[in-house]
């Protein structure tokens, strides 16, 4: 919104606020840093200031979530991007068949929100890649994982792979 001395109002209004649902719906903002690498805690409340001749002139707070941080299995099931994102966090258990367990369960959680449509083809897509892409395995890893859907008769999933 635009202000100004004696009630100016320039021709064009610069009222964006009707394209801002959040603007308009009178919504809180929170700021969130996902951070890949390990950080004090899991979830803290960070500020960023600027300023100059001794003076501060912003203030920025926000969240910031040190990924590595929180235990996965805790956030498998709470959502498509939370599936994604567990991949960044601590394991239950360290290993060869954790790391499986884990890719496993994350795309799982990827699936089943495609199944339920609540995500479509390119944000599945964009997740799943996410995946392989920070809990990459190895080629051995990849066939026992396949094995494991073969047993299991999960076929679906593995078209994701």
């Amino acid at each position: 919104m635009f202000t100004g001395s004696a009630g100016f109002q320039p021709a064009n209004s610069c009222r964006r606020t009707d394209r801002l649902p959040r603007l308009r719906e009178r919504l809180p903002v929170i700021p969130i840093a996902l951070v890949l690498y390990p950080g004090r805690a899991g979830i803290t409340l960070e500020e960023y200031s600027e300023g100059v001749f001794g003076r501060t002139y912003v203030t920025f707070r926000y969240l910031q979530i040190s990924l590595p941080r929180p235990p996965a299995d805790d956030y498998l099931t709470r959502g498509p991007l939370a599936a994604g994102l567990a991949n960044l966090m601590r394991p239950a258990a360290r290993g060869r068949a954790a790391r499986i367990a884990l890719h496993l369960a994350c795309l799982r959680g990827v699936r089943q929100a495609a199944d339920a449509s609540v995500l479509d083809d390119a944000r599945t897509e964009l997740l799943v890649n996410m995946v392989a892409t920070y809990l990459p395995l190895s080629a051995q890893e990849e066939r026992a994982l396949r094995v494991q859907l073969q047993r299991g008769g999960d076929t679906d999933l593995a078209r994701l792979l």
